[in-house]
C-alpha cells in the first residue's frame, strides 16, 4: 500500500511540472495566437439617413407656441323672455350679419304692442280736448271773462296731457322694440360654434343662445422671454406650422405686445394676427412658429436630428472611408423652421453625417448604404 501511494504522489508531481512547463512555453512562444478582438459590426443606412454639412444662411428665430382663437366673435343672447318658437341654424353653419337665426314666441309681445297703441290713441284724444279747452280759456281770459287761475288750470291740463302722450309714445316704442327683439339675428358674419337652445324651450332675458365666430382673422397669443422682447417688433413676420397640416406653413404678423410680464413668470405675451380667409384654421388649433429676429450668413449647418447629446458632449456621427466616426462638435443657432443647426466647430463642409433616430450607432462600425456605391454618392442622390 505504501509503495502504491508513493507512486501516485510521484505521478501527480510530474504532471504538475508538465503543466507548468507547457504554460511557460506558451507564454514565451511568439507563434502563439493572441485572443481574437471583437468583430466590428456593420450598419446599413438608406440614402435618406445621410446628409452633408452645408454652408448656408441661417435665420435667427424665437420659437412661439400657442392656440388659435378668432379675432372677432360674439355671444348671441336673448333680449326678451319667452318661449323659443323656432331655431334655424346649427353648429358649423355659416351665417351673415343680421341673418335671422331664431325666433321667440310673439303672442304676448304683440298684445303688449296693441295695448300701448290703445293707450297712445287715448292720450292723444285727451290732448286734443285739453288743447281746445286751453284755447277757449285763453280767449275768455283775454276778454276778462275768466280769472288767471282758471286759465292756468287749463294750461296745466294741456301740458299734462301732452306729457302723457309722450310717455305713451315711448312705451309703444319699447313694446315695438321688444317685438322686434323676438327675432334673433346674427351680430356678425361667421360660423356658429355653439347652439345652446332648442325650439320650445323657455328663454330668459340675457340668456345665452349661440356663439358665432368670424374665422377670417385668427389670433395667437404666445409668450416671449423678457430678455428677448427687445428683438420683437410690431409688424414682424411669423411663420407657423399647425397640427394637421404637415405640408403647409402659415404666415402672420406681430400685432400687439403686452406692456407687462405674466404673473408668475418673466415672459411677455405677444399677439400675432393670421389671415385665414380660406377658413383652414379653426379655433383652438395648436401651432408652433418662430419670429425671425436676425440672420447669419454662410455658416455650417446639419439637420437638427444629426446632433446628439451624449453625457456632457454634443456629437455627430460621420461616415469616413466607409467607417462610422464620432465627432464632438460645438453648436450655435438652430432654426426649427428650417430644421437645421449651426455647427461652429467639429466637422468641415461636405462631410457626410448620419441623421435620424438611431440608438445603435457605434464608432468604428462599417457602413453600407443601400442603393449607392459610397455615402457621398448617396447624399448626392438625395439632393437630385
Amino acid at each position: 500500500m505504501k509503495v502504491i501511494t508513493r507512486k501516485l504522489i510521484a505521478g501527480l508531481a510530474l504532471a504538475g511540472i508538465a503543466v507548468i512547463a507547457a504554460a511557460v512555453v506558451l507564454k514565451k512562444d511568439p507563434n502563439t495566437a493572441a485572443p481574437s478582438a471583437e468583430v466590428i459590426s456593420e450598419i446599413e443606412f438608406a440614402p435618406t439617413d445621410l446628409a452633408s454639412v452645408q454652408v448656408q444662411d441661417l435665420a435667427r428665430t424665437l420659437p412661439l407656441t400657442g392656440a388659435f382663437s378668432p379675432v372677432n366673435w360674439a355671444y348671441v343672447k336673448s333680449k326678451v323672455a319667452g318661449d323659443m318658437r323656432a331655431v334655424y341654424v346649427r353648429e358649423g353653419e355659416s351665417v351673415k350679419k343680421n341673418q335671422v337665426i331664431a325666433r321667440v314666441d310673439v303672442v304676448e309681445l304683440e298684445a303688449r304692442v296693441q295695448e300701448k297703441v290703445g293707450n297712445l290713441e287715448s292720450s292723444r284724444a285727451q290732448l286734443d280736448l285739453a288743447y281746445k279747452i286751453r284755447t277757449n280759456n285763453e280767449q275768455l281770459f283775454q276778454r276778462g271773462f275768466i280769472s288767471q287761475n282758471a286759465f292756468d288750470n287749463s294750461e296745466s291740463g294741456y301740458l299734462q296731457a301732452k306729457g302723457v302722450v309722450k310717455a305713451n309714445e315711448a312705451q309703444l316704442a319699447l313694446a315695438k322694440k321688444a317685438l322686434d327683439d323676438s327675432i334673433i339675428r346674427a351680430p356678425i358674419d361667421g360660423v356658429v360654434s355653439e347652439r345652446l337652445v332648442q325650439a320650445g324651450e323657455k328663454v330668459a332675458v340675457d340668456g345665452k343662445l349661440f356663439t358665432v365666430m368670424d374665422l377670417s382673422r385668427m389670433e395667437l397669443a404666445a409668450s416671449i422671454p423678457s430678455g428677448e422682447i427687445g428683438n420683437v417688433q410690431i409688424g414682424q413676420s411669423v411663420v407657423f406650422r399647425v397640427e394637421g397640416f404637415t405640408d403647409r406653413t402659415f404666415t402672420g404678423k406681430v400685432d400687439r405686445i403686452n406692456p407687462t410680464t405674466q404673473s408668475g413668470s418673466r415672459s411677455i405675451p405677444v399677439y400675432v394676427i393670421i389671415d385665414n380667409r380660406d377658413f383652414a384654421l379653426k379655433g383652438g388649433m395648436f401651432a408652433k412658429g418662430a419670429i425671425t429676429v436676425g440672420k447669419l450668413a454662410s455658416v455650417k449647418t446639419v439637420p437638427m436630428d444629426a446632433v446628439h447629446q451624449e453625457g456632457e458632449s454634443t456629437v455627430v456621427y460621420t461616415v469616413e472611408n466607409g467607417v462610422l466616426k464620432r465627432r464632438a462638435v460645438k453648436v450655435g443657432l438652430r432654426s426649427d423652421e428650417m430644421g437645421i443647426t449651426e455647427i461652429i466647430q467639429g466637422v468641415e463642409p461636405r462631410a457626410v453625417v448620419v441623421h435620424g433616430r438611431f440608438n445603435n450607432l457605434r464608432e468604428g462600425s462599417k457602413v453600407r448604404v443601400t442603393g449607392a456605391q459610397t455615402p457621398q454618392a448617396a447624399v448626392q442622390n438625395t439632393r437630385s
